[in-house]
């Protein structure tokens, strides 16, 4: 399966990435699934300068907290 990410749009407040826009594309042989989704990053934190940030980093980031919220709904 081929998934592909892309980021649509950021809002950024006091020089934080507050939210994102994305969208998802997953590709398995002949079948397609396509989303577009909000994520906001509740408490974020500068961990880049803002004008370094790339979008990768961002997919990188909801990614990893897709994954924390599925392994704490698996914990309860």
């Amino acid at each position: 399966m081929e998934t592909t990410w892309k980021i649509l749009s950021i809002q950024a407040k006091d020089g934080l990435i507050s939210q994102a826009k994305y969208f998802v594309s997953a590709v398995d042989k002949d079948q397609t699934v396509e989303t577009e989704g909000n994520w906001t990053f509740r408490e974020p934190v500068l961990v880049v300068p803002f004008l370094e940030v790339s979008e990768n980093m961002i997919i990188d980031w909801i990614k990893a907290w897709i994954f924390i919220k599925r392994w704490i709904n698996c914990l309860r």
